[in-house]
């Protein structure tokens, strides 16, 4: 006797989700840290001081992260 199951309720992804966690995915497959959690913070942390200024575009903002090795301290 097998169960059914309904299909799970569709799921809507808020627009620039996959962006952003595309973005983040492709600096934490770059940079390796030790630390996903605190590298998450910094690179969103960064992410907000880049949109406060003229762009808002992800990937500058990885560009911004690897030049500045995103370091222990929240401000790169």
């Amino acid at each position: 006797m097998t169960e059914e199951f309904p299909y799970p309720p569709r799921v809507i992804v808020p627009p620039g989700l996959r962006t952003v966690l595309l973005g983040l995915g492709r600096a934490v497959l770059s940079a390796q840290p030790e630390s996903i959690p605190h590298f998450s913070a910094v690179y969103f942390s960064e992410l907000l001081r880049f949109r406060a200024g003229v762009c808002v575009c992800v990937s500058d903002v990885e560009e911004h992260c690897q030049f500045h090795s995103c370091s222990e301290s929240a401000h790169c």
